[in-house]
């Protein structure tokens, strides 16, 4: 199975565990008929802190970020609430011993090494 194709079954257990999800009164706990999708875009800058993103005041949906950092940082996001408590899954990382969550990142964004070693 190619990792895209894995991402996206990855996805799509997510999405139906969003849709089975209801609040403290039994009713759906998202309203997933007015979702939306956000595009933003990074400008490498090698003076941010790895890691670390930095907004434009300029343009609400641009961001500066290390080259680094954009490396590891996943392409396509799906969050489903502001928290983003839904698919967190914190680790710490074995090389650098930094703690990350994982549903941002492919790589450890500090010290480049895979989740899976």
């Amino acid at each position: 199975m190619s990792d895209r194709d894995l991402l996206n079954q990855q996805l799509n257990q997510k999405w139906k565990q969003l849709q089975r999800e209801t609040n403290s009164i039994g009713q759906a706990h998202y309203n997933l008929d007015h979702s939306f999708e956000v595009k933003i875009s990074f400008k490498l800058d090698k003076s941010v802190s790895i890691g670390a993103f930095i907004p434009n005041k300029e343009n609400p949906n641009e961001y500066k970020a290390h080259p680094q950092t954009l490396r590891a940082l996943k392409k396509d996001l799906f969050v489903a609430d502001n928290k983003c408590e839904l698919f967190s899954k914190i680790i710490r990382c074995h090389s650098c011993n930094t703690e990350i969550d994982t549903q941002f990142w492919i790589h450890c964004p500090f010290c480049e090494t895979s989740f899976n070693s």
